[in-house]
């Protein structure tokens, strides 16, 4: 009998206690939320006594989801000088004029799979087949400055076990539904357009 009255006064006391818990708290306390700098605050306040207290915080990343910005393609520009074609090597290599046209020097990025070629329908190429760029001891481009920069890229012969000709090499590269080449410089947002010229 003794044994049942504790377990009765257990299982009682355990009710109690989640009643609390589930009608009774919630109505004690108001939680909000409050922004302060790049941190988040929840800030719990008593209604009974008007006592607030933080009881959590964390940090607000502004850069997630906001700090990409759109390519900019007016701060580095390019011009078509030469086309040529190695036919050893089986690659066209094309010769521009980069120009820097901020008050600030420039490194051009060594990343090679960041220049791609891009179609007429504006659809980049991203693979094996992607330009190289020239390996420069240094790609520093002074403000307000230009110089030249090139590029290979492989020809893709239609012609099995055979090389093309210096003629068969470009008319093949002038079919090609490409406009171009894109470098993507992450870092600046920049979008260094290299347009078709041949």
């Amino acid at each position: 009998m003794k044994e049942r009255t504790v377990i009765i006064t257990f299982t009682m006391a355990c009710l109690t206690i989640v009643i609390i818990l589930l009608f009774i708290v919630p109505t004690i306390y108001r939680y909000d939320k409050i922004t302060k700098d790049n941190d988040i605050i929840l800030i719990r306040t008593n209604r009974l006594t008007g006592n607030t207290t933080s009881c959590f915080s964390y940090k607000m990343f502004k850069n997630v989801g906001e700090i990409k910005k759109d390519w900019d393609t007016a701060k580095i520009t390019t011009s078509f000088e030469t086309l040529s074609y190695d036919q050893d090597k089986n690659v066209y290599m094309f010769l521009y004029i980069i120009q820097n046209n901020t008050n600030n020097d420039y490194y051009i990025p060594k990343d090679v799979d960041k220049l791609m070629a891009q179609r007429d329908n504006d659809i980049l190429i991203n693979n094996s087949f992607n330009p190289t760029l020239e390996k420069y001891d240094n790609k520093y481009l002074p403000a307000q400055s230009k110089m030249f920069i090139s590029f290979d890229w492989p020809a893709l012969s239609k012609l099995k076990d055979k090389k093309m000709t210096k003629e068969e090499a470009i008319k093949s590269l002038k079919e090609l539904p490409i406009k171009g080449f894109v470098l993507f410089d992450d870092v600046n947002r920049y979008k260094i357009i290299f347009a078709k010229g041949w």
